[in-house]
């Protein structure tokens, strides 16, 4: 198994991994998969490479699983001094392909990518069928008494 950290050329394999991942809980309609196709297409060719980093698995001439990596730097405060954060997403394994480390790989390339960078802290929200891969690689509960809450506009 390889892991790739992807480039412009894999941005139509990035897009549909995407749109697969939006898949899995909600059902596209053909507008919504152009729409969507569309805008994740343009966020890749502005973006990948500099606030987005990428990372895709490929066994045996196939892709196989992907994650994202999403970089913001903030004002400093005491959970990263330096103002580095970054959020994982997508993080998407094919379902012939799990249980068999995979993503597990790819969140470790991530990390040691974050690390070079100089990256305080990653967040993300987990599904529970992800928690378990994220507390094996040091993740925690936030805990720290504030939610995660969203003002939709």
């Amino acid at each position: 198994m390889n892991i790739l950290k992807a480039d412009k050329t894999y941005i139509n394999v990035l897009t549909d991994f995407r749109l697969e991942y939006l898949s899995v809980d909600h059902e596209l309609s053909e507008a919504q998969r152009g729409q969507f196709s569309a805008q994740i297409t343009d966020y890749f060719e502005r973006n990948l490479g500099s606030v987005c980093e990428c990372f895709i698995a490929e066994k045996e001439g196939v892709f196989t699983a992907v994650i994202f990596l999403i970089k913001c730097e903030k004002p400093a405060n005491f959970a990263f001094s330096n103002g580095k954060t970054a959020m994982l997403m997508n993080v998407y394994t094919k379902p012939e392909y799990r249980k068999q480390g995979i993503a597990s790989r790819l969140l470790e390339a991530v990390i040691d990518y974050a690390k070079l960078e100089e990256i305080s802290c990653i967040d993300l929200s987990a599904t529970v069928m992800g928690q378990p891969l994220y507390l094996k690689h040091g993740f925690s509960m936030r805990g720290n008494g504030n939610s995660e809450m969203r003002l939709k506009l």
